[in-house]
């Protein structure tokens, strides 16, 4: 029987099973004046609000107060106990809270001393008490770690927040932030509504664990391997770090979770079910609607951890007033280790949690760093999601070109490619093998095109096997000679069903199929003979420029997949022959959303300057004349 805990601003102080006392503290250690401010360290990423970082260098310099380190439990409804590092920036005083919860090592190192430049040591050195907390049956919680159950998870961390707003050296006001899983909590936990919660930061997250697990669906074997081990290496590495402090509590919980649920045991049972069925529907978005309070994200369009999919939230699903959104290209974590980022981050959750009139409100909603490199960063802002995404076609032609025209009788034709062969977004530098891809190209652009949000890649097509696998690719054929990877998608074609037109995640729309995954809607092909499917290529933000060209390509998924790595799909493993159709009567074309009028604010960077867009050398011809988009 689950127990019941009550979480709720509408509750009254008192909160059921949780003390009062700051609880057990294994130790409370002074940190030398040397350790406090340095904010030099790991930033990948480029100062887009160079002057707002200044002004927290210079607070941070004038510091006197010597920061306070704590350890120890909070008690939560059903005897658990959940381990919590505390950093306090001064041994007296009221701050207002910045908390992490994850099933890694927040309850033994919330990271606020001793990574310098990290989001948690930023906010530390802007007054804020750092709190971090291990979610039950993980490092040194008791308890069980369901964490693919948001119900297991968030109802604790909930209580977590309503105990940290209710501590003597709180102000009463929490703001939680992180990336990745410390990302993805604070949704299940932001939909609770517990008294004290007055913002939330969630970078690089997902909502929908099955969109990991089967993207396209199809399995995501590599990510499902390796997961798991990298969870159970951060859970010894935060049980070490209090055990050698002579934690006696630590070490008998640790052994009790690592014997009683491994991590492991929970992503073996993924390629078990490869439906979006019951086991996949209570991820963190299943009450997603409920979240009330201020939101701030950032996503990368290369992420091969969680991908950039969760984007589509801030335009569809979180208050429109209220919520901003950061993208980049990158990997996983360069939202957490751009400088500007996390600059944003430190005065949204100074103005919503500690109170201070920054002039955050005339922030823009919608900042998009274009092109992010090693070398400048260019900035563009919005205000509204009406300025951004509008739709434009460009069809495939039969003789391989991309056009803004539909296809006539003239230029119909059919392209086939065969394999299985490895997906081409994982190992772009590789020339793939003739005859295992097809590509579509345009002619050069007659101006800059930006296009931002997700794509639709809508085929008619057959194939020889009932259960293909299929990869679909956006690329930048460069005047250089060079072909620049961009974003890529993919999908089992017998899992085509699409869910009823609308704005909402799990709707489609012209720009986002989104497929049921259901064993009910499970539709194979027939041999040879031609079905229209719609395939999503994931949220991205690129500008083609004057002079290059756009290319669509479609190959195998199989193998690696993503510039940045982490995913490895297991494909369909028999042979097989796929052909593309393009008629007047079987228009297959790409839809894309377009910035009207938005042009590069930087020339052109050399391919290893960019992140995770890397470039290899173009072989195939492009097509005379110009093309005009908008």
């Amino acid at each position: 029987m689950k127990d019941t805990i009550a979480v709720g601003r509408a509750q009254p102080d008192a909160l059921v099973g949780v003390s009062e006392v700051t609880s057990t503290s294994l130790s409370a250690r002074v940190i030398p004046p040397a350790r406090r401010c340095g904010l030099s360290g790991r930033v990948a990423g480029l100062v887009f609000a160079a002057a707002l970082l200044a002004a927290l260098l210079g607070a941070c310099s004038g510091a006197k107060a010597t920061p306070v380190n704590r350890f120890g439990y909070i008690p939560v409804p059903g005897g658990n106990q959940l381990a919590y590092n505390l950093t306090l920036p001064a041994a007296t005083g009221r701050f207002p809270v910045a908390m992490i919860y994850d099933h890694y090592f927040a309850g033994s190192d919330n990271q606020a001393l001793d990574t310098p430049r990290s989001d948690a040591a930023r906010l530390l050195q802007a007054g804020f008490a750092v709190l971090g907390v291990n979610e039950p049956g993980s490092g040194c919680s008791s308890g069980i770690d369901n964490f693919l159950d948001v119900n297991s998870w968030a109802p604790a961390g909930a209580q977590a927040v309503e105990w940290a707003a209710r501590q003597p050296w709180s102000t009463g006001h929490v703001g939680m932030f992180g990336l990745s899983w410390l990302g993805i909590t604070q949704i299940g936990i932001a939909a609770l509504r517990p008294k004290g919660l007055d913002a939330i930061a969630p970078f690089a997250i997902t909502t929908d664990f099955y969109d990991v697990a089967y993207p396209g669906g199809i399995f995501n074997s590599e990510y499902a391997s390796t997961y798991p081990k990298g969870v159970a290496a951060l859970e010894s590495k935060a049980a070490k770090i209090r055990i050698k402090a002579g934690d006696r509590e630590c070490a008998r919980n640790y052994a009790e979770n690592t014997k009683r649920f491994p991590p492991s045991r929970e992503f073996a049972a993924t390629a078990a079910n490869p439906y979006a069925d019951s086991f996949w529907q209570h991820g963190p978005g299943e009450h997603i609607s409920q979240v009330d309070v201020p939101v701030l994200g950032c996503q990368s369009w290369q992420d091969g951890q969680v991908s950039s999919g969760a984007t589509e939230l801030y335009y569809s699903t979180f208050n429109k007033r209220t919520s901003w959104f950061i993208g980049m290209n990158g990997n996983h974590n360069a939202c957490d280790s751009n400088a500007g980022a996390l600059t944003v981050l430190v005065k949204f959750l100074k103005h919503y949690v500690a109170g201070t009139n920054n002039g955050w409100q005339r922030t823009p909603h919608i900042m998009i760093d274009q092109n992010l490199n090693s070398i400048a960063s260019s900035l563009s802002t919005y205000n509204s999601w009406s300025q951004v995404m509008k739709p434009v076609t460009l069809t495939f032609q039969g003789d391989g070109s991309l056009t803004a025209t539909p296809a006539s009788k003239r230029t119909a034709g059919s392209s086939p490619f065969s394999g299985p062969q490895p997906s081409q977004s994982g190992r772009w530098a590789k020339r793939p093998a003739p005859g295992s891809f097809v590509t579509y190209t345009s002619p050069p652009l007659a101006h800059d095109v930006d296009v931002f949000g997700p794509g639709s890649v809508n085929i008619w097509v057959s194939s020889t096997v009932p259960t293909p696998d299929i990869e679909a690719i956006i690329s930048e054929v460069r005047p250089d000679g060079t072909e620049q990877y961009v974003q890529a998608g993919w999908l089992n074609l017998a899992q085509r069903k699409l869910a009823p037109a609308g704005t909402e995640p799990d709707q489609s729309s012209v720009l986002a199929p989104y497929h049921t995954y259901t064993r009910a809607d499970l539709q194979p092909l027939a041999p040879r003979t031609p079905v229209y499917a719609r395939l999503q290529m994931l949220p991205f933000e690129h500008v083609f420029q004057k002079g290059s060209s756009i290319r669509i390509t479609l190959d195998s998924a199989d193998g690696p997949v993503q510039s940045s790595g982490g995913w490895g799909l297991t494909g369909n493993k028999h042979p097989f022959r796929d052909t593309i159709y393009t008629s007047p009567f079987q228009q297959s074309e790409v839809v894309l959303g377009l910035i009207p009028g938005a042009t590069a604010k930087q020339p052109p960077r050399a391919c290893v300057e960019v992140l995770d867009e890397p470039c290899r050398p173009n072989h195939i011809p492009i097509p005379a004349g110009t093309l005009n988009i908008g």
